[in-house]
């Protein structure tokens, strides 16, 4: 049987009035800017640096994301102590200030997702991603139980993060759509067969965002099936090139979009892709590159290698010199 909200013994008479609210400022805003994903900036002893985070959310929020999704996997989650998780979620709240959503990452930690949940939500997020750890058995029937526990347990809005492991059917999803805390997905898995069954199944107004890594490269299969919001790394430390990005995909200029693709994004994603966990390290370096205060990447992360190094400062000022005009 579908499970209803009701019905779940951790949920009494839960309702999550924000949510609807939630669920359209979002929508709003990543229908018109990429989502940025914020660094976690950390100085030279590896502590978290709060004055640097701020000034690296302020950079981003002058460049108009859709909406901020901090601590996420490029925010380096999996490293981040619960006080520094709640410490960082809350100054992103007070330095968006209600200029655009501000969503946290939950999850990657198995087992714990229920305290970062209650702790963003204290923090003032107004919604969490959930991420779950990539050792996390993904039965789609369990997906509505444990969505609604977690919200039950946090009082907090989610987007449920999809991974390769995921796959739900239009049963799971019809389940999902009686939580009133569920607001979107935001999909990380590239599948178009599955993504476009999801889509044509969930309710009107569900938020879907490809969040395929890189977004850039998937967006235009993405778009083709209905969803247009995308979230974007390169925001965090090349919001002119996102934003031109993303434009041209909005005008219709497949000519420059192609452009950008070949010129900038795909060469990006080589170079993302020559070592684990340089999703995370290439775009924490690219933005020191571009005199931001963000420190290198905790362990067991590596910064890039210095000839990697080297192609990422060259192919950063080939991108930002091809936005230029325009910016």
């Amino acid at each position: 049987m579908p499970v209803e909200l009701s019905a779940h013994p951790s949920l009494g008479h839960f309702l999550l009035p924000d949510s609807a609210e939630v669920r359209a400022r979002l929508a709003a805003g990543a229908a018109l800017a990429p989502v940025s994903l914020p660094l976690t900036p950390f100085d030279a002893t590896g502590q978290v640096d709060l004055d640097a985070f701020r000034l690296h959310l302020t950079s981003q929020l002058a460049s108009r994301p859709g909406a901020l999704i901090v601590c996420t996997g490029v925010g380096e989650l999996a490293s981040l102590s619960l006080d520094e998780y709640e410490t960082l979620v809350g100054v992103a709240v007070e330095t968006a200030a209600g200029q655009v959503p501000v969503l946290a990452g939950i999850g990657h930690r198995g087992g714990t997702e229920a305290e970062f949940a209650r702790a963003a939500r204290e923090a003032g997020a107004d919604a969490g991603l959930l991420m779950l750890a990539p050792s996390t058995v993904r039965a789609p029937a369990g997906a509505t139980s444990y969505a609604a526990s977690l919200s039950a347990e946090s009082r907090l809005p989610l987007m449920l993060g999809l991974g390769t492991g995921d796959r739900w059917s239009s049963r799971t999803v019809d389940e999902l759509s009686r939580l009133p805390s569920v607001i979107g997905v935001l999909d990380g898995a590239g599948d178009l067969v599955h993504i476009q069954r999801l889509w044509l199944a969930a309710p009107a107004d569900w938020v879907f965002v490809n969040a395929a890594p890189p977004a850039e490269i998937h967006a235009r299969p993405y778009a083709s099936v209905g969803i247009t919001s995308s979230v974007s790394a390169v925001h965090a430390f090349a919001p002119e090139i996102a934003y031109s990005f993303f434009k041209g995909m909005q005008e219709g200029d497949g000519a420059w979009v192609e452009e950008l693709l070949r010129e900038f994004y795909l060469p990006l994603n080589d170079l993302t892709d020559a070592e684990p966990g340089y999703r995370v390290s290439v775009p924490k370096a690219a933005a020191r590159l571009r005199g931001a205060a963000v420190g290198g990447v905790r362990p067991p992360l590596v910064d890039p290698a210095p000839a990697h190094l080297e192609s990422l400062a060259e192919l950063l000022e080939h991108g930002l010199r091809l936005v230029a005009p325009g910016w």
